[in-house]
């Protein structure tokens, strides 16, 4: 009875996967995330072992506990080390569990609440839409090297007034190299000051994300 169950929470969880796009990232998009991030991880060794004390200390605390609980009930009682390391692995297990439970039920609220229809990328969408962002990409690239070909060095993460305060980022000084109009910007006041709103409300193409293009971001005030 028990396995019938099982099977059937199996097939109904890959007939979400595989029938509803959403179901499908909120199943599945942890093994792409994987794919993509554990192959660059570069693990500190202080930090691994920073890590493996606190795993040894809560480890040796569990197993101090758990003794002193058997020889409360039975002096004689004896306590295995192997019963430690299980509780904590389950501990551990439990707590992953139930930050993950907690991400799945943010994002699913997120999805259900959210104003806009919300499209997850798949198939011919998310392939087109993946090179438009490397295209993306490699025109900014290019643009930083016509940038510093130009003027000896990159631009600035920003710029500031004599009062400190920000005036434009380094997405401005790439503008001419992205083929936008950027002649009538006034680099003395801030990039949202009123002399600027022509130019702060133009939709650069290449600082967007295409797999997210959503209909907020079409708008004439776009910012």
């Amino acid at each position: 009875m028990k396995r019938g169950i099982g099977i059937i929470a199996v097939v109904i969880l890959i007939v979400i996967a595989f029938c509803w796009p959403v179901g499908s990232t909120l199943l599945l998009g942890w093994s792409g995330f994987l794919s993509r991030t554990l192959p660059r991880l570069n693990p500190d060794g202080p930090t691994v072992l920073a890590a493996l004390a606190a795993f040894g200390l809560f480890t040796a605390g569990v197993h101090w506990l758990g003794r002193s609980w058997a020889r409360h009930r039975d002096p004689a009682a004896t306590w295995p080390l192997e019963r430690s390391l299980a509780a904590t692995a389950m501990l551990l297990v439990l707590f992953t569990a139930a930050v993950a439970m907690v991400g799945i039920v943010h994002m699913s609220s997120w999805l259900a609440t959210s104003p806009e229809r919300i499209e997850v990328p798949v198939g011919y969408r998310l392939v087109v839409g993946r090179m438009k962002s490397s295209n993306n990409l490699k025109q900014i690239g290019h643009a930083l090297h016509n940038f510093d070909s130009r003027n000896s060095s990159l631009p600035g993460a920003a710029t500031f007034d004599s009062s400190g305060q920000m005036l434009h980022g380094w997405e401005t000084h790439l503008l001419p190299y992205l083929e936008v109009d950027a002649r009538g910007i006034d680099m003395t006041v801030p990039w949202d000051h009123l002399s600027n709103a022509k130019y702060h409300r133009i939709r650069v193409n290449q600082f967007q994300n295409p797999l997210f293009d959503l209909p907020s971001m079409r708008i004439a005030d776009f910012h």
